[in-house]
This record gives C-alpha cells, sequence and structure tokens, in this order.
C-alpha cells in the first residue's frame, strides 16, 4: 500500500487552469521531487496536499484513508480539513519557522501535532470533561464520605484548635510586626538573575512565542533592581488581587508544544491574595504601577492599586482579635447604603465588627484617593461567613469542601481559580488551621509519615491504617490531596487536578480534569496509554496528618 495517493488533482484560479489532473503515487522511504518552471504549479501543488489550497477535484489519500474527495463534502468541511493538514509537513519559501524550534524540530512538527491529535481522539488530552472512570464510579459529594465515619466528631480537641486559630492569627498578621524586610534582593530578583548568576528561562509569551529580548529588559528595567528596598510601609489588599514573580501582567508559559507546559501554567503566578491580607511594602517598580510585598504566605509583586497603606489605628481597629471566614466564592460585600464594595471568597479572613442571627458585620478596608486604608462595615449572611474558628469535624469540612466541588484548576490562582495547593489552604481557614502556600511545603505542616520505602499496596495499607479522613493529606512531588475515607474499601481522596500523565509512545501527554473532584489513589488507570509509574500512588511520597485528641 502506498503512502501517498494522489489522483486526479485540479486546480484553477478563476477561469486559469493551474493543475489539470495531477496523479502520482508515493511508497515509505521514496524521494519524488517535482521539477518546473516558476508559476508551473508547484507550490500549488503542495498547498493542495496540505489543504492550504482546496482541489476543484480529485482525491488525496495517506496509509488507504481517504483525507479529501473533492465529489464528497463530508472531507471539505474546515474541521475535517484543519485536522487531516497534521498528516503533511510544509518548509514555507518564505521561512515562516517558528523561531523557538531548530530547524529539525520545525520540518518534523507534523508528525508530533499528529502524534498528539491521535492521544485526543483516545482520551489522553480529551480536554475539560475529565471523563475518567472515577468520575462515574465515585460520588462526587464529600458528604457521602464524612457520613462513613463520625461527622459530627471532632478532629482536634477545643484547646488545640484555639492554639492552632491563635498562630493562624499570628502569621497572618506577621507583616504588620516587622522591622524589617525578610527577603533579600537576590531572591525578590531571582527571574531575573544577578551580576554573577543568570536569569531563568524567559520562557513564552502570551503569543505562544518566546519572551524577546526587547520585552524582557523592559520588564527588569521597570523592576528596578538597583532601587530596591525602596519603601517599608504596612498596607493590606483592597480586593482580590494576584501575586506575581514580576511586576507585569503578562503570562510567562513553558513550552506550549510540551505535556503540562503553556496554558494555563503562567509561571509569573505566584498566588491570589484575597481582600483583607496584611502587607509588608517594601519597593515600588520604576513605572509606579506594581508594589513588592510580603505577606504570611509568599512574597511577590502585587498592582499599587489594589493595595492601601495603613496606620497605627487602622491596625489597632483591623487587627481586633475576632474574625470571620467567607465560606463561599463570589459572595458580594456591600455596605451599609448597599453599594458594592469588593468581592468575598471561599477562606477570606476579615475582622468582626458585630452582628447576630442571619448576618455579620465585617470590616472590609478600602482605599481612598491618598492611597490611604480605611475600614468600612459591610453586611454578610450568616450562610456566607462564620465566626472563625468553627470546630473541625468531617461534616463541616464536608460542607465546604463541597463549595469547591467541580471548579476549575488555575495554576498559581490563575484566574483565580484554585491549584492544589491553594485549594486545601482555603479549605482549612475557616477552622484556624494555617497552611503555607506551595504543596511541599503543606505536605511538613503536620505530622509527616514517609512512602520512601513503601510499595504502592503498602501506601495504601499506611493510608488506611493511619490516615484520618478529612485531615490528612497526601502529597506526591507537585501535588497534595486530600484523604476523605474510603469506598467500598478502596482509599479516595479530594483534589484540584489538572491531568493524568499519559505516554503512548510518542511522547508525554495528559489526560485533562481540570478541576476539584473526588479520586481514588489511582486516577486515569483505566486509560490505554497510562503507564502504571506515572499514576499518583506510585509517585506518592508521604502524607501529613492532623493529628490530635
Amino acid at each position: 500500500m502506498s503512502v501517498l495517493e494522489v489522483e486526479n488533482i485540479r486546480k484553477a484560479y478563476g477561469k486559469a487552469p493551474v493543475l489539470k489532473g495531477i496523479s502520482f503515487s508515493l511508497e515509505k522511504g521514496e524521494v519524488l521531487s517535482v521539477i518546473g518552471s516558476s508559476g508551473s504549479g508547484k507550490t500549488t501543488l503542495l498547498r493542495c496536499l496540505n489543504f492550504l489550497e482546496t482541489p476543484e477535484a480529485g482525491c488525496i489519500r495517506v496509509n488507504g484513508e481517504t483525507l479529501l474527495d473533492a465529489a464528497d463534502p463530508a472531507t471539505m468541511g474546515q474541521k475535517a480539513i484543519r485536522e487531516k493538514r497534521l498528516h503533511f509537513g510544509l518548509v514555507f519559501q518564505q521561512f515562516n519557522l517558528f523561531p523557538q524550534y531548530t530547524v529539525q524540530e520545525n520540518v518534523t512538527l507534523a508528525k508530533k501535532l499528529l502524534a498528539r491529535e491521535r492521544l485526543k481522539k483516545s482520551g489522553s488530552f480529551e480536554g475539560p470533561k475529565g471523563s475518567i472512570a472515577d468520575l462515574r464510579r465515585l460520588p462526587q459529594d464529600l458528604l457521602v464520605y464524612a457520613r462513613q465515619g463520625n461527622p459530627d466528631k471532632p478532629l482536634m480537641s477545643a484547646a488545640e484548635q484555639a492554639r492552632q486559630d491563635a498562630r493562624f492569627n499570628s502569621l497572618f498578621f506577621g507583616p504588620w510586626e516587622a522591622v524589617r524586610s525578610s527577603v533579600s534582593a537576590s531572591e525578590a530578583f531571582a527571574i531575573f538573575g544577578g551580576q554573577k548568576k543568570r536569569s531563568k528561562a524567559r520562557g513564552w509569551a502570551e503569543n505562544l512565542l518566546p519572551w524577546t529580548q526587547e520585552n524582557w529588559d523592559k520588564l527588569t528595567a521597570n523592576a528596578a533592581r538597583d532601587a530596591y528596598p525602596s519603601r517599608f510601609d504596612k498596607a493590606i489588599t483592597v480586593r482580590p488581587t494576584v501575586l506575581r514573580e514580576a511586576p507585569t501582567h503578562k503570562p510567562r508559559f513553558g513550552n506550549p508544544a510540551e505535556a503540562g507546559e503553556g496554558y494555563p501554567f503562567d509561571m509569573f503566578m505566584y498566588s491570589t491574595l484575597p481582600v483583607g491580607m496584611p502587607l509588608l511594602v517594601v519597593h515600588t517598580s520604576a513605572d509606579g504601577a506594581w508594589v513588592f510585598v510580603e505577606t504570611g504566605l509568599v512574597s511577590g509583586w502585587v498592582p499599587t492599586e489594589d493595595t492601601a497603606v495603613t496606620d497605627a489605628p487602622f491596625r489597632s481597629r483591623y487587627e481586633n482579635g475576632t474574625y470571620a471566614v467567607i465560606v463561599r466564592d463570589d459572595v458580594p460585600l456591600v455596605d451599609e447604603l448597599g453599594r458594592y464594595v469588593t468581592t468575598g471568597s471561599l477562606g477570606t479572613m476579615l475582622p468582626l465588627s458585630g452582628g447576630s442571627g442571619s448576618s455579620l458585620r465585617l470590616l472590609v478596608p478600602v482605599r481612598d484617593p491618598q492611597g490611604r486604608a480605611v475600614a468600612v462595615p459591610v453586611r454578610v449572611s450568616s450562610s456566607d461567613a462564620v465566626r472563625k474558628p468553627i470546630p473541625l469535624t468531617a461534616r463541616a469540612a464536608a460542607e465546604i469542601g463541597n463549595r469547591m466541588m467541580g471548579q476549575p484548576y488555575g495554576w498559581g490562582g490563575y484566574l483565580f481559580n484554585r491549584d492544589c495547593s491553594l485549594a486545601m489552604r482555603d479549605l482549612f481557614v475557616p477552622f484556624g488551621v494555617w497552611l503555607p502556600r506551595n504543596s511541599s511545603a503543606q505536605a511538613k505542616a503536620w505530622q509527616f509519615i514517609s512512602f520512601v520505602k513503601a510499595s504502592p499496596s503498602g501506601k495504601e495499607s499506611i493510608i488506611k491504617d493511619e490516615g484520618v479522613p478529612f485531615a490528612t493529606l497526601l502529597w506526591l512531588r507537585g501535588h497534595i490531596t486530600l484523604y476523605i475515607g474510603e469506598y467500598k474499601g478502596e482509599p479516595v481522596m479530594f483534589h484540584n487536578v489538572w491531568g493524568v500523565r499519559t505516554d503512548d509512545g510518542n511522547g508525554e501527554g495528559r489526560h485533562i480534569i481540570g478541576r476539584a473532584v473526588v479520586t481514588s489513589l489511582q486516577p486515569g488507570a483505566e486509560l490505554p496509554n497510562v503507564r502504571r509509574e506515572n499514576l499518583i500512588l506510585s509517585r506518592l511520597q508521604g502524607m501529613s496528618v492532623l493529628r490530635y485528641d
């Protein structure tokens, strides 16, 4: 069977015929040269083969499959043509090359894209619906798992929870107690490198082309490293905002051609910050649009307009010792005259200033015309906010976790969605339990049990024997989950996850889940292109147990 068969291809431009019934076949390993004078139709033939032009007549077959039959409209649709282009590579004479790739990579790109398309059809790159068996067979309701034990039994004593809550408040307001910056210039500007240190790889921009040197130089200059630290102000966020590695909203993606890179993995994203987060402002960008801040969690760049400088009377009123936490996303915070102030999300902590029954009165910071913080009272329904801390029980954790169920994955809080560690952190804020920002630090926050020497079956046994449902974090490099108990004797977990690693021999891919779900320890095990060693269970390195009587 011929690799390529071309039969009676005809193409005209207006009334001028260019291809007048071209036919040929090509065997595997065979090289065919097409020779002719300028204007004889060589480029037109190639463009017809690559579906950049549409022949008026003829057939094109690859490995016996009809890719185009001009007499069959079903092969002529735009979607079908886009897919069929992947069978052909073409190097343009106008040098339309991808600058991020080598010559070889440009020439072989079609093969890679075709392999990816095949993975997509087989389920490896299926997109956001994430149709793995776990999502069909496991209830996506955390209360189902909470009710299997004693759902209302406290998972820590009242005394211990009070100690944890006091620690939470101390770390939360820590930036206001600082007497100096704790972040060195080399740490603050690591992305740009130093005099003796190379900068990190610039990565790819929003157009999926590498950051240009010109734009990178502008970004570096705007960071104003030579003036660091230029400020020392105690401030606060006045709306939900982003915390970034560099003073820009522009993204820095990894190679979009690689699995697990590109969208939505903006490597400039460190985190999102809720309204009311205490800050220590230590630096301002050259254009004044960004400030470098320290928080109780992480440090980075925040838009200036999303912050306000605090004075001692404001901090005294704000840090009043009684607090509430928003327990639902997208809660509008409205002042006592009915005017919208900002939005609260699950995990937002704000001072209490009164209220009872069906509503709570909270204080929300706003920025005045001089950039100073002013506390504004707002009313929030008691169904949307709770007094912190509430008793940590399986039922309470399940109810809060259910409000995240199905939400989209967002690396670093990208587009104000949650990644795995941000989901875990926000889940435990209402209970006054502090968790660091990233997964590796969260794994060490409680009593850590290593899986280094355990087999996959051994890991399951340890989790079932020593794990506490709704109070145990399962950790592997780059990902963290919440153990929620067993379902029909099988350990299960709640997590916000991007996808499952796949590999069918044509390179690594992803079967995308892209949201907060309940799965087994081996989500995607049934997929034909998944290797056992790539499943979560095989890669688990340990678990962290919030173990208190």
